[in-house]
């Protein structure tokens, strides 16, 4: 196997991946607290999209509702509106870290 490019730019190790809204997109959440979209065809630019401040474990893209779901290593719950990029809810919902999201 051999890499067919490096993304780099997050200061901290990168905890999660998901797929992006777009075609040929991806989310990484990192230690740093970054949540970065990247595009496959340009893995130098990637653009932040949110500081939540912790170490970012888990990522759920709610792409119909334009909404971003971001589990922290403190149990913080963000919920972020996509496109402004402002958060709409913060949740305290556990004392440790939120690694994974279901949709039920």
């Amino acid at each position: 196997m051999r890499a067919q490019a490096t993304f780099t730019g997050h200061r901290g190790p990168v905890y999660t991946l998901v797929a992006g809204a777009s075609p040929g997109t991806f989310l990484s959440g990192s230690g740093d607290g970054l949540v970065v979209r990247w595009q496959l065809d340009r893995p130098d630019q990637g653009e932040v999209i949110v500081d939540v401040g912790q170490a970012v474990f888990a990522l759920h893209l709610l792409p119909e509702r334009g909404l971003l779901l971001i589990g922290t290593e403190g149990g913080r719950l963000h919920v972020v509106d996509l496109p402004t990029r402002r958060e709409r809810q913060l949740l305290e919902v556990h004392r440790r870290g939120l690694y994974a999201f279901a949709e039920l």
